[in-house]
């Protein structure tokens, strides 16, 4: 049994919060904000527009554009433990963030082998794992402090580093954990649509590794450390279509549900990302039409990552002097 285990099993003790978060999604960022964002003037026509959202006690933190990493990390953060106060099984907030506690040990474990102290815009907010608490523990080699099965992911990352000598095997390692971990706390909770969400996530990722190897003419053997189980896209069938034309590769995912992932997509690295996250956020509104259960709840802290990531896009593009319709080709779809 995994360290994070759902102990709330019947969706209807999630009514209250499914109505705390129907209100919650009604201050998400439409498109109408978003292309406001995009056509303003200059960065700080921006930050002005967004300080007309629930953004606004973040802004009041920062002096310049510049400093936008660090409002968007700590609205994720806001939000994460807002949703867990009201939340009745806080663990499914704990599922939630796995992917950013992970994250954060990726770039724990990058700064023992690579060396240097990474900076804090490094770091995502709204998981569990506080990372000075995981800094300490990684450094000094004592896991205790850390819940088992992150730790158990940690020490299978630090063996692959050391047998390969290839820091990128961090990455591959802790993932393949992350999902693993993710997939099994998922299936264990007995809710059907959080085992949903795992699996359409290994799949994207599995898609994408395959085209980007193919693209960059690496490896099977690399391929094959890369493809994650548990998807419902055999990794047998991805593995068969290593080194196939794009045109092979689109006509195997043809009769999938990711068929919408092929074609333009599998030209260029960046529309591929695009496509892949627009599928995740059609796939999450299916939880629009619960009435109970934990899908709402959790369908809406992941659409708020999506927001903060179009955020990232728009904020970025605007510093560096992008133009506007550059900017808006970036954009993901939105959850409202």
């Amino acid at each position: 049994m995994p360290a994070i285990a759902l102990q709330v099993k019947d969706e209807t003790e999630y009514a209250y919060s499914v109505a705390r978060v129907r209100v919650l999604e009604t201050r998400l960022l439409d498109r109408a904000v978003l292309d406001r964002l995009v056509d303003s003037a200059t960065p700080e026509e921006a930050l002005r527009i967004l300080s007309e959202t629930e953004y606004a006690e973040a802004l009041r933190t920062i002096s310049e554009p510049a400093g936008f990493e660090a409002v968007l990390s700590a609205e994720l953060g806001r939000v994460y433990d807002y949703v867990r106060r009201f939340c009745p099984d806080p663990a499914l907030l704990d599922l939630a963030g796995l992917r950013l506690d992970l994250h954060n040990v990726k770039v724990l474990l990058k700064e023992k082998y690579l060396g240097g102290s990474a900076v804090p815009a490094a770091f995502t907010k709204g998981g569990a794992l506080d990372p000075e608490i995981g800094r300490r523990a990684i450094s000094q080699g004592d896991l205790r402090e850390l819940p088992p099965d992150y730790a158990e992911i940690i020490v299978r990352a630090e063996e692959a580093v050391e047998k390969t000598g290839d820091p990128q095997s961090i990455d591959l390692v802790v993932d393949a954990g992350m999902f693993a971990l993710g997939l099994e706390i998922a299936r264990a909770s007995g809710f059907e649509f959080l085992e949903q969400v795992w699996t359409a996530l290994i799949d994207v990722t599995n898609i994408r590794s395959l085209v980007r190897i193919n693209r960059m003419g690496r490896s099977k053997e690399f391929l094959e450390r890369c493809l994650i189980e548990g998807g419902l896209l055999p990794t047998s069938v991805l593995f068969g279509l290593h080194g196939a034309p794009p045109g092979a590769v689109v006509d195997a995912l043809g009769s999938t549900r990711y068929a919408g992932l092929a074609g333009d997509g599998l030209k260029e690295g960046s529309r591929l990302d695009l496509l892949a996250d627009n599928f995740v956020i059609g796939f999450l509104r299916k939880a629009k039409h619960k009435p109970f259960g934990p899908e709402p709840v959790i369908a809406y802290v992941l659409a708020k990552e999506m927001e903060i990531r179009n955020l990232r896009i728009i904020l970025t593009g605007k510093v560096n002097g992008l133009p506007a319709a550059t900017i808006r080709e970036r954009l993901r779809d939105t959850y409202v």
